[in-house]
């Protein structure tokens, strides 16, 4: 099988998996030589947790340019927002580290790292450092769990082709130097809530995911590498909330992406064909 062959194979499998899922489904993949499949991926979206990741980048970035060091200590306001992570059940604990914020922010979705960060870095320096790397349609405008904003409007907002662009240029080495590049991998692979495009992979093929929810919506992105071959994938998924009853179904979807990491993994390693 030749690579433009599996490429259109693995195309046509997200149509398959695209179609028979719940909710209206996003996705790009993207490999060492630029897009490799996709569906319906300039889609603005809620960018929920997925921001999570732009907001690792831009606070190694700065680490890089000098203005902030991995060992700065961050004063944790009383108030927590919770919604996910640990900081809000733990409010003995006053101050972290950047490097801990990072990684309860990257593998816990802890929400009060995540604002605590936007607060010191800034929401347009957030955005802009997405422009710088290529993401066209990625907006950071409010913190995390500030529905009034959400409400009015000043929402957080993304695509696929953002997430699997974001990724890919981080795992090329693009994004950042090489020493903060793996430990920006190092996070990504420490994901605890691995429930959705990496959920029925092998060990060993996994280098990092992130996940991200709100009701009605379940996006997932993940890095997958094999026999020397590496993949960024994006997954959104939104329309699963029934406002009648004021029902989420959103985990309805995960199965479809699981199917998604399982499609890419196969086009990494596509089995041999007959001479």
């Amino acid at each position: 099988m030749q690579p433009n062959d599996a490429s259109q194979t693995l195309q046509r499998d997200l149509k398959d998996i695209v179609r028979h899922a719940p909710g209206r489904l996003s996705i790009q993949v993207v490999g060492p030589a630029g897009v490799v499949a996709g569906w319906d991926s300039d889609r603005e979206v809620p960018a929920a947790s997925l921001v999570k990741v732009l907001v690792l980048v831009a606070t190694l970035r700065e680490v890089e340019a000098g203005r902030l060091s991995l060992d700065q200590t961050l004063e944790i306001p009383e108030a927590r927002v919770g919604g996910a992570g640990a900081l809000s059940l733990l409010p003995s604990v006053a101050e972290l580290s950047v490097v801990e914020l990072l990684r309860l922010m990257v593998t816990l979705s802890d929400n009060d790292a995540a604002n605590l960060l936007l607060r010191l870095l800034g929401h347009d320096r957030v955005t802009r450092c997405g422009v710088e790397l290529g993401l066209r349609h990625t907006h950071v405008r409010r913190d995390l769990m500030d529905d009034g904003s959400a409400r009015e409007s000043r929402d957080n907002t993304t695509t696929a082709t953002d997430q699997a662009g974001l990724l890919a240029v981080l795992r090329s080495g693009e994004a950042l130097g090489e020493q903060q590049t793996r430990l920006a991998l190092a996070l990504l692979s420490e994901q605890q809530h691995a429930y959705g495009v990496t959920a029925l992979l092998p060990d060993g093929v996994v280098r990092g995911s992130k996940p991200g929810d709100l009701p009605g919506v379940r996006h997932d992105v993940a890095l997958i590498e094999a026999g020397g071959a590496w993949a960024a994938v994006a997954v959104t998924a939104t329309g699963m909330y029934d406002e009648r009853y004021g029902q989420d179904y959103s985990v309805s979807v995960l199965p479809a992406l699981a199917a998604v990491g399982e499609a890419v993994l196969g086009w990494l390693t596509p089995a041999e064909q007959p001479a």
